[in-house]
């Protein structure tokens, strides 16, 4: 979710500074947001649907991801989920502050570093121009696309160029294919 307070006056007169705000929810939870709304008996807005996105992902999903042409006992893949889940646990926030090191530290061409409107300004740059191309493999595959649906996009495509470049600075360990066809099949 993310949003930006309002255009306010101070008593002086001036306008006063905006605060701007960006969070990242992940919750397992049975019922969607938007479901949670819906049964207590708000109205739901394009607005939610976009920035409260909902994937349902039940066990035989991961299953069958993981046994896709392949016979993979459902054993192996307890146990394989059970390895990913005391992964997270130890290594909690090490692939995160190795992505931040490099994002922070970007250069030019020069070797000069870059400033955070520039790293900003490429970065929007890189997330425009993948949520063109999540959306045109969307429609290739003869699919419909909402409005709300092409707004949505942009939060799959900040995940993909962050995988991206992640994969780029070492900070994870798969390849560039595999991020992609995840964050494809989830959009």
């Amino acid at each position: 979710t993310s949003g930006q307070s309002k255009a306010r006056l101070g008593q002086s007169q001036k306008l006063q500074d905006q605060f701007f705000w960006s969070t990242l929810i992940l919750s397992t939870g049975e019922m969607s947001v938007a479901e949670k709304l819906v049964a207590s008996g708000e109205s739901l807005s394009g607005g939610i649907e976009h920035r409260a996105i909902s994937i349902d992902v039940a066990p035989e999903d991961a299953y069958a991801l993981l046994a896709e042409d392949v016979d993979i006992p459902v054993e192996q893949v307890i146990t394989w989920a059970e390895n990913l889940k005391y992964g997270l646990a130890k290594y909690y926030g090490t692939a995160g502050k190795l992505f931040m090191s490099h994002f922070l530290s970007q250069k030019d061409e020069e070797g000069n570093y870059l400033s955070m409107d520039d790293i900003r300004s490429q970065l929007l740059e890189k997330i425009d121009e993948t949520q063109q191309w999540l959306t045109k493999e969307i429609k290739d595959r003869n699919l419909a696309i909402s409005s709300i649906q092409h707004r949505g996009l942009k939060r799959f495509a900040l995940v993909l160029v962050s995988g991206l470049l992640a994969i780029e600075w070492g900070a994870l360990p798969f390849c560039e294919e595999y991020v992609r066809d995840s964050i494809e099949a989830l959009a």
